[in-house]
């Protein structure tokens, strides 16, 4: 896995949330399996997100594209995703309000971020567990 924390800021707040992620991603979250944990977020979908998280339950990638649409902000959470054999493929987490990690087991994910993110910083230390808490 590589992994990857996105900084981007605009006017002291984060430039972007989980539905840019999730869009840009789009190919590999529409593949997943997500199941979600440790969720606070805000926006018109905020409480299904976080129903959904706390039952830990799991919902296909083109569901989570759909409520993160009507997400403003997520503020922390985790998203893993797998995919039908139960294979991790990808992993986000807000960090509390202050950056997106990206976990991912393709390359190719790495260099759609950084495409289109101007400050990625790689930072294998996100790798140290499977919830994605730094080491």
């Amino acid at each position: 896995m590589r992994w990857l924390e996105v900084h981007d800021v605009q006017d002291g707040v984060l430039a972007f949330d989980l539905a840019d992620l999730v869009e840009l991603l789009r190919d590999i979250v529409d593949a997943c399996e997500w199941s979600l944990g440790f969720v606070d977020a805000s926006g018109p979908r905020a409480e299904e997100l976080h129903q959904l998280s706390d039952v830990r339950a799991c919902v296909g990638g083109a569901h989570l594209r759909a409520i993160a649409a009507g997400i403003t902000q997520v503020i922390d959470g985790d998203f893993i995703g797998r995919d039908r054999s139960g294979r991790l493929l990808l992993q986000l987490k807000a960090v509390d309000s202050s950056l997106w990690v990206v976990g991912a087991a393709e390359d190719s994910v790495a260099s759609l971020v950084r495409s289109r993110f101007a400050d990625v910083r790689e930072n294998p230390r996100w790798g140290a567990g499977a919830s994605l808490t730094p080491s």
